[in-house]
């Protein structure tokens, strides 16, 4: 019924090294720590460059500008390190048109800053996310559709991230048409993970492994991956850049 598995796919060469060449950073996840107090952030990259930064976040804490801040990006092929100080911040709106009843379970902020050292490089270890606008997924189990149209609001070479009201089960076997850029693709996915939606528990953020997809349909998948990555791939050469580091990675001890 289904040809190769995904990462049977993904292993083969000539699918595989292109997009892996790709260096991005833009719109993508990251974890920032705030030095102050160590109060640890989740995040979205909205625009970062050598010289600033500027991060979506969900939180109640509040954030001033002069905090300083120490990000680590997970990005495709490279993540990124460094400090960076708070010169602004403000009120965001995303997360409003999911919401029924205007209530949210945190605040939404973006946040302003001037990188404040070096840049320092290491090689990804594991699958970058990017969040992404525009694109659907439909979602049946068994016999019965439980999402139709579920926004998609991040996704990565394997997999991606839908938000619903209904709640799903780690683990369970899920069949996705998945809408993007006005191209439909059929495939099989587990569900790795369903946790309330922080503008809104009222909805869920639930996270999808891709397990099984034919060729034709690979092919538009990696097309729309391509999209992503070269939308917010560096504008920056991090090789050849004078006075920024490229930090090996660390050996196993």
């Amino acid at each position: 019924m289904f040809g190769p598995s995904m990462s049977q796919l993904l292993r083969d060469r000539s699918i595989h090294s292109q997009l892996s060449e790709i260096v991005a950073f833009q719109r993508a996840r990251t974890i920032i720590q705030r030095l102050a107090d160590a109060r640890i952030f989740n995040g979205w990259i909205r625009h970062v460059s050598p010289t600033d930064v500027i991060v979506h976040l969900q939180t109640r804490t509040a954030i001033e500008p002069k905090d300083v801040l120490s990000f680590q990006i997970f990005g495709n092929k490279k993540n990124a390190h460094f400090q960076a100080v708070v010169t602004a911040a403000q009120a965001n709106e995303y997360g409003a048109v999911f919401a029924k009843d205007g209530v949210r379970a945190t605040n939404a902020v973006e946040l302003f800053c001037e990188v404040m050292t070096k840049l320092c490089y290491d090689d990804a270890v594991e699958n970058p996310r990017f969040c992404v606008e525009g694109s659907t997924a439909d979602i049946v189990v068994g016999a019965e559709r439980h999402a139709t149209g579920a926004p998609v609001i991040d996704v990565g070479p394997r997999g991606f991230a839908v938000l619903t009201d209904r709640e799903f089960v780690k683990g369970q076997a899920v069949s996705v048409a998945f809408y993007a850029s006005g191209v439909a693709m059929d495939l099989e996915a587990n569900v790795r993970n369903c946790v309330a939606f922080a503008p809104n528990p009222s909805y869920q953020r639930v996270g999808f492994e891709i397990v099984h997809i034919d060729r034709l349909n690979l092919v538009r998948w990696r097309q729309f991956y391509a999209s992503v990555l070269e939308a917010n791939k560096a504008d920056w050469s991090i090789e050849n850049m004078t006075g920024y580091v490229v930090r090996a990675p660390k050996k196993a001890a």
